[in-house]
């Protein structure tokens, strides 16, 4: 199939599935499985649908219908030069910055998340359960804390969050998060998001901090070990 005609086909799906604007895609993956072609012709398809301004692709995030949001300020990376101009940290770090920031987000997310932020964060609970390869995990992984983060309504929280989650597009997260992450793993750390969003629902801040809190725990230790926790 070529990616003139795969185009088409993607605009069919996505009329058909009633998506609108910051709805997310599935995976690419995904939407090879359902709608045919290859990765490589779905990826032209999808740059030829970024490039109508129909459809924007954040990294780490996935793919959204509709215009992109405001860009940020630059990235966290430690796996960046000097010449990207961004500063440089590690895992530990980052890992450790996560449990300061989002376990108090979270608790403001059960404050203020509308039904479309609960809706989100649905639909990425449901291709956290549905992934079967790492790379699709890690992505729906991303898409949900970025939902939670989302739910707060404050920009300044949100770029602090923007900057740890390009964060973990470094090689070395890569490696760590491959090397830790099992079946038994994904499962559990689904039922924890699960356990996140049910509190955000129930406008129960304190549950809300404390399910985030307890999961980004048991995620430090198993990225760094056990004693890291």
């Amino acid at each position: 199939m070529r990616s003139s005609d795969l185009v088409e086909t993607v605009r069919e799906y996505i009329r058909s599935e009633g998506l609108g604007p910051g709805d997310r895609l599935p995976p690419e993956r995904e939407l090879v499985r359902v709608l045919g072609g290859s990765r490589g012709t779905m990826r032209r398809a999808l740059d030829a649908l970024k490039s109508e301004g129909l459809l924007w692709r954040g990294v780490g995030r996935g793919t959204f219908l509709g215009p992109p949001p405001p860009e940020r300020s630059p990235p966290l990376r430690w796996d960046a030069g000097p010449a990207a101009g961004l500063q440089t940290t590690n895992p530990a770090e980052v890992l450790e910055a996560r449990s300061v920031l989002e376990p108090r987000m979270t608790a403001i997310a059960a404050l203020r998340a509308t039904p479309e932020d609960l809706a989100r964060l649905d639909r990425s609970l449901r291709e956290c359960a549905t992934a079967r390869v790492l790379a699709d995990f890690e992505v729906a992984d991303s898409a949900f804390h970025c939902a939670v983060a989302d739910a707060c309504h404050n920009a300044m929280l949100m770029s602090l969050f923007q900057a740890l989650n390009e964060a973990r597009q470094g090689d070395l997260w890569g490696r760590l998060k491959q090397a830790s992450l099992t079946r038994e793993r994904m499962s559990r750390y689904v039922r924890q998001h699960q356990a996140i969003r049910d509190a955000i629902a129930d406008r129960d801040r304190m549950a809300a901090e404390s399910a985030m809190r307890d999961h980004l725990r048991e995620v430090t230790a198993n990225m760094l070990g056990e004693g890291a926790a």
